[in-house]
């Protein structure tokens, strides 16, 4: 738990915390799309954010991180298969690195 830590104090906080503010007023975007019946631009929208979320170098340093722990797979972030479920149907979309209240859940 120590070496996890360590490595969590590592990051790059500004970073961390402009991913959550994407995350924040992307959430209350796709929510608005949903509302005002854009069901087809919410959906890309977020599988646009998904895409960019998992692909941002401070996902993988929080992975390789929780790998150094005795957690392991404490954070295991996939993409999400929004083939089979619609934004608009209440997925909920959790990053697994925010406080539960800041959490994406559309």
């Amino acid at each position: 738990l120590q070496d996890l830590q360590v490595c969590m104090s590592k990051l790059d906080m500004s970073a961390l915390q402009k991913m959550q503010t994407e995350a924040i007023n992307t959430e209350k975007d796709v929510k608005e799309m949903c509302a005002n019946g854009q069901r087809d631009k919410a959906q890309k929208v977020a599988i646009s954010f998904a895409k960019r979320m998992l692909s941002m170098p401070i996902i993988s340093q929080i992975q390789e991180c929780t790998k150094l722990s005795s957690l392991g797979n404490l954070m295991k972030i996939e993409e999400t298969d929004f083939t089979k479920t619609h934004v608009c149907d209440g997925k909920e979309v959790d990053l697994g690195i925010m406080p539960k209240q800041q959490r994406i859940n559309w």
